[in-house]
């Protein structure tokens, strides 16, 4: 059995290894390009993040939204017990996560806390802390925040590790990597082209390869169309003068496509400070100048402080993080061609859930099919979204309010909130329209504004 997988990020590597120890007679391989030039995996904070992702949803999203923290709840076991199991527990930087909410928050942060809150309470995976747990390292900047949950197994890797434990981990089950950028899948066929024209022949195949993966597929396949959010950190070597914190401090989302600010541990004295999304139709990526700005500037004010932000000195990460048309997974075989199975559109979510996701295709490479959680997230499926953009307008509303508020383009007075809610709303049911014309239905409000440029472009 020739058994190859598209794309060499945390995901496919773990769908490989996978396979590989399911299956030890069969010649697995892995196709992407060493340097992984614009990969999640390697820009990743690498948190292990289940219930700080959890956000208030609007209605016609809320059951989608428990399918996605069920998936994450038994990926996140699954981690623990892969790193015990192969001896990868020293990629492991954090083990403990607090997620905190300012005084002054909007209404979308507020409502996100109070769900993750909730959620993470009731399933007994929290504890509630005062604003002093963060003051070892933020000093008087931790009277900033009102409330402070302590998320007690959600954990963070260092990314750069990670991935060479996975490509051990491969290498000693025999998977085979081929160094090249795909251009062409062909599930007819069953034949992968590379960058050189050459092919490669494959009994099955998995294509993992991000925001890139509905690039890959013409003719009679027809994915869910795939936007890309541009994800962007900044990765100081280490912080002069100041005490890093030792476990992973994050906000909730506070608008946008993800806008918010986490800080992870990273190996050796490092600190992660991320992450950034914009999101946009698939091309090659640019670094939003607002991005980096409100990066730094808010972990200075919030939690690091002016002179420890001023004597940083690191790296830019910049990174890709697939979505879908509706916003949620694309994961299963693809109807009408035996032998190919999607796994991508994961957003920020992919590194999470990949040793789930790498189960899922073991059952199915051995006939079987993925378990009742998974079902619904075909990737050649019409939007789970068609229908209910009146539903997410409020949502929308709220998001770009919160968003507005944190890069100060909106001025928190009650006069210049009512004003810039009018003003969202409109030009969101003027998105709804615009694409419903183009025919683009149930579109994820945080695609809207790119999926309109296609309609323009067009």
């Amino acid at each position: 059995m020739e058994f190859v997988v598209v794309g060499n990020g945390s995901l496919g590597l773990m769908i490989a290894a996978s396979v590989a120890k399911a299956n030890p007679k069969w010649a697995v391989s892995v196709v992407g390009p060493s340097d992984r030039r614009y990969s999640a995996s390697t820009a990743a904070g690498a948190m292990i993040n289940v219930y700080g992702e959890v956000e208030a949803l609007p209605n016609a999203q809320k059951r989608l939204g428990e399918g996605l923290l069920e998936m994450g709840t038994l990926a996140s076991k699954k981690w623990m017990s892969f790193l015990n199991q192969t001896a990868g527990n020293h990629a492991i930087t954090a083990r403990q996560t607090l997620v905190v909410l300012k005084r002054d928050a909007s209404v979308f942060e507020e409502r996100n806390f109070q769900a993750m809150a909730e959620t993470a309470l009731g399933d007994g995976v929290a504890e509630k802390e005062t604003s002093e747990s963060l003051d070892y390292f933020a000093g008087e900047r931790a009277k900033l925040f009102e409330s402070v949950l302590r998320l007690t197994d959600e954990f963070a890797l260092d990314s750069a590790l990670l991935v060479s434990h996975l490509e051990k981990v491969a290498m000693s089950l025999h998977v085979k990597f081929i160094d090249s950028m795909v251009t062409e899948i062909n599930p007819a066929t069953k034949q992968i082209t590379l960058t050189d024209d050459s092919k490669i022949s494959a009994d099955q195949i998995v294509a993992s390869a991000g925001a890139f993966t509905g690039d890959l597929f013409g003719g009679e396949a027809r994915l869910l169309p795939m936007f890309q959010g541009v994800g962007t950190a900044l990765v100081a070597n280490r912080l002069p003068g100041a005490v890093r914190p030792v476990e992973v401090v994050r906000t909730v989302n506070r608008g946008g496509a993800q806008c918010g600010v986490h800080l992870v541990p990273i190996a050796g004295e490092g600190l992660y400070i991320g992450a950034g999304n914009n999101v946009s139709t698939v091309q090659k990526p640019s670094t939003r100048f607002e991005t980096v700005s409100y990066l730094l500037e808010t972990a200075q004010r919030e939690f690091l402080g002016r002179s420890v932000g001023y004597a940083m000195e690191g790296s830019i990460r910049v990174g890709l993080r697939p979505r879908s048309l509706d916003g949620y997974p694309m994961i299963g075989a693809l109807s009408g061609f035996d032998g190919t199975f999607i796994a991508t559109a994961t957003n920020r979510a992919g590194l999470t859930w990949a040793p789930e996701i790498a189960d899922q295709v073991v059952r199915w490479a051995s006939g079987g099919s993925v378990e009742r959680h998974m079902e619904g997230w075909a990737p050649d499926r019409t939007s789970l979204l068609a229908g209910f953009e009146e539903d997410v307008l409020e949502n929308y509303v709220e998001s770009r309010i919160g968003a507005g508020l944190e890069h100060g383009t909106v001025q928190n007075t009650v006069r210049d909130l009512d004003l810039a809610r009018t003003e969202i709303r409109a030009f969101g049911k003027k998105l709804i329209s615009q694409l419903s014309k183009a025919g683009l239905q149930g579109v994820h409000p945080d695609n809207w504004a790119a999926a309109a440029s296609i309609t323009q472009e067009a």
